[in-house]
């Protein structure tokens, strides 16, 4: 893994001072962030996301 990479999505999501926390800890918001940046930190050629709107 990219040391490097891992820093930008740690820092696009503003999770620099979460990185020790645990799931549980974290706002709805952070867990969000969480779970959209832990795929995207392995790299993947395709991310597939089902996005939910309120505004149906």
């Amino acid at each position: 893994m990219n040391r490097d990479f891992l820093d930008d999505v740690v820092h696009v999501f503003a999770l620099e001072d979460k990185l020790k926390s645990m799931t549980n800890n974290l706002s709805g918001g952070q867990q969000q962030r969480v779970a959209i940046a832990r795929p995207l930190a392995t790299k993947p050629a395709i991310l597939l996301a089902i996005i939910r709107s309120r505004f149906r």
